[in-house]
C-alpha cells in the first residue's frame, strides 16, 4: 500500500544518522522518491530530486547525480517549470558527455528531443541507404509538435530493400 510505504522510506530516512555514507543516504532518498507517486506529491518529490542532486554534487557521487536529474526532469515539465527543466537537462548532457556512458547519452538524447518538440523547434530529416529505391525526396514529415508523421514513397516500379534513417 502507498501509504505503508511511504511511512516506512521516511522512518528509514529518519534512522540515519548525519554521518551516514552519503550513498547509502542517496539510496534512501531514491526509496522514498519512489513512494511518492500521484500529483499531490509533486513537491515533495521535486524537492527530495534536489536534495539527492546537491548530496551527490557535494559527495561527487557520479551516479547518483545522474540518476537525481533524470528523475527531475519530468518532474520539472509536470510542475510546469521550464527554465528548471531546460537547466535540467542541460546538466544531465554535460554530464552524459562527460561519462560517455551509453544509457547516459541515450537519456540526455531523449530529453533534449523532448525539449524540442515541448519549444516547437524539432527539425526533422531522412535519408534512404538506397536513392534507386527510395529517393531521399521521397521522404517526407508532416504534423508538428508531439504529433509527427513520416511518410516514405517508393520509386514508381521499383523494388527492393532500403534502409531508411530518420
Amino acid at each position: 500500500d502507498g501509504a505503508e510505504s511511504r511511512r516506512l522510506t521516511e522512518q528509514a530516512e529518519a534512522m540515519l544518522e548525519p554521518e551516514t555514507i552519503p550513498a547509502v543516504r542517496a539510496e534512501v532518498l531514491f526509496g522514498r522518491l519512489f513512494c511518492l507517486r500521484g500529483p499531490g506529491r509533486l513537491h515533495d518529490r521535486r524537492l527530495i530530486g534536489a536534495e539527492v542532486v546537491a548530496l551527490a554534487e557535494r559527495h561527487r557521487l557520479d551516479d547518483a547525480l545522474f540518476r537525481g536529474y533524470t528523475w527531475l526532469v519530468p518532474e520539472h515539465l509536470q510542475a510546469a517549470d521550464l527554465p528548471a527543466y531546460d537547466a535540467t537537462i542541460s546538466a544531465l548532457t554535460r554530464i552524459a558527455e562527460q561519462s560517455r556512458q551509453p544509457l547516459h547519452l541515450w537519456y540526455a538524447r531523449l530529453y533534449q528531443a523532448q525539449a524540442a518538440i515541448a519549444a516547437g523547434s524539432l527539425t526533422l530529416s531522412g535519408g534512404s541507404n538506397n536513392t534507386t529505391l527510395v529517393p531521399n525526396a521521397n521522404i517526407s514529415f508532416g504534423g508538428s509538435g508531439a504529433n509527427r508523421a513520416v511518410t516514405v514513397t517508393p520509386a514508381a516500379n521499383a523494388s527492393g530493400t532500403a534502409t531508411i534513417t530518420v
